[in-house]
């Protein structure tokens, strides 16, 4: 046994330990699968998109990484509801993964962190997948990831803000 496992079943103790809620404890280790899986990769498409989504969501939701083809999301503290028209939906999800090349890696990671939850693309896990995808796009790039853990609140702000008024300059000031 080496000392990458005996860390990670370390980690992983710990990780149950700290949270009392093995959902959230779920959650953390996805989002370490999810970091492994992405470090690997270089480019962002449809099939990654939807693994990053899958892995996030593993044993925490029954549609993990299913592109949303039908029913009605509801944002809560906003009136903004994302297309349920699956054809639709998968239309404006394609444009946004080929205009996300047309930027520099700072601009694409903004891009993707801010399109992807207004989409709604999957049942679960759309900010989630966006954030990851974002830092990923930093890290490639030897650019700091985010964390908007100390201004949460700002974050959520400035999401529905986005939402509500499609306008990213909220977003655009807490990134930048």
């Amino acid at each position: 046994m080496g000392f990458d496992s005996i860390l990670d079943d370390t980690l992983v103790d710990r990780t149950r330990q700290f949270f009392y809620c093995s959902g959230e404890a779920r959650m953390i280790i996805n989002h370490r699968f999810a970091h492994d899986y992405l470090h690997k990769i270089n480019d962002v498409n449809s099939e990654i998109i939807g693994q990053v989504n899958e892995i996030v969501l593993n044993n925490l939701h029954s549609k993990a990484g299913i592109f949303r083809s039908y029913g009605d999301v509801l944002i809560s503290g906003s009136s903004y509801i994302p297309t349920s028209n699956g054809k639709l939906l998968e239309e404006y999800f394609n444009i946004m993964i080929v205009k996300s090349k047309d930027y520099d890696c700072l601009n694409q990671a903004f891009y993707l962190f801010s399109r992807l939850p207004y989409l709604q693309p999957y049942f679960d896990g759309n900010k989630r997948t966006s954030r990851l995808l974002r830092n990923n796009i930093l890290l490639q790039n030897n650019i700091c990831p985010l964390s908007f853990y100390s201004n949460r609140h700002d974050y959520i702000k400035s999401l529905l803000g986005f939402y509500e008024l499609v306008d990213d300059s909220y977003l655009r000031y807490l990134y930048y």
